[in-house]
């Protein structure tokens, strides 16, 4: 906020908005069912209906088109950003120090430990995943929160179609509060599980493709690799506008979602 020259009194209006949407967003909840809790989702495109504040025609314009663009990422355009075809099929582009190559090795730890994977996602989705092969795994340097431990890349091709499938192996470790807390059940001590366990209960829309392996003795957790993210433009963010982003970055918008009738 200070970057974009917000003064005290600006900065203080966007955090009680925030908290003002959380605090809405909470009470909400509060008086949903379990049930329907549970089949609550969320959306970028609905997230400021309810704000207090109103967005004029050129900055809903702009946050249409920063959905719609993120939308538009997908594995297939992935593919010609991180890999390259090396004449049998296709190979990660290496960029060190963030992608790096591995030895035979421990490509075989790490496929090994995929196919242990497998077994802990649904039936269907594993029977669609055994429709793809691994063509290339590389070792990945991420966020700060993770320095440290191990991340892999393994780049998947459909056989029928030669489709790609990016999915990200990322190690699991004990949480730094787990000395102040009491431990976890048996089944979740193994650091993958917990993860896992974790997010399906967070997200609303959790990923289907979401499981856990163990590799060469270490933790490890699987999901894809998406890229479906995007940002709004906050250098053009002040006033009213800003006060509008902070509601909604504070507010889930939740909408249950429902089956559709069976045919008679």
């Amino acid at each position: 906020m200070r970057e974009n020259a917000v003064d005290v009194p600006g900065r203080e209006r966007a955090v009680r908005s925030a908290c003002a949407a959380y605090r809405t967003t909470m009470a909400q909840l509060a008086q949903t069912s379990p049930y329907d809790l549970w089949n609550m989702r969320a959306y970028a495109s609905a997230a400021h209906i309810d704000a207090p504040t109103r967005l004029d025609a050129a900055e809903k314009a702009t946050i249409e088109k920063t959905v719609e663009r993120a939308m538009k990422h997908s594995h297939a355009t992935m593919l010609a950003k991180v890999a390259e075809p090396d004449g049998k099929g296709w190979r990660f582009r290496l960029d060190p120090p963030i992608l790096t190559k591995l030895d035979a090795a421990e490509k075989n730890h790490v496929a090994d430990g995929f196919k242990a994977y497998l077994q802990t996602i649904a039936g269907e989705w594993r029977m669609m995943l055994e429709r793809y092969d691994i063509a290339d795994v590389t070792h990945r340097v991420v966020g700060v929160g993770s320095v440290g431990t191990r991340t892999y890349l393994v780049l998947m091709i459909g056989r029928a179609l030669g489709d790609p499938l990016f999915m990200q192996v990322k190690e699991g470790i004990v949480p730094a509060a787990a000395p102040f807390v009491p431990p976890p059940d048996e089944a979740y001590r193994h650091q993958g599980r917990r993860v896992v366990h974790g997010q399906r209960l967070m997200q609303s829309s959790s990923d289907a493709l979401l499981g856990w392996t163990t590799i060469a003795g270490r933790d490890f957790y699987v999901r894809q690799m998406k890229q479906i993210r995007g940002s709004i433009p906050v250098d053009w963010l002040h006033g009213a506008t800003f006060d509008h982003y902070a509601w909604c970055l504070a507010s889930c918008s939740p909408a249950p979602t429902r089956a559709p009738a069976m045919p008679r």
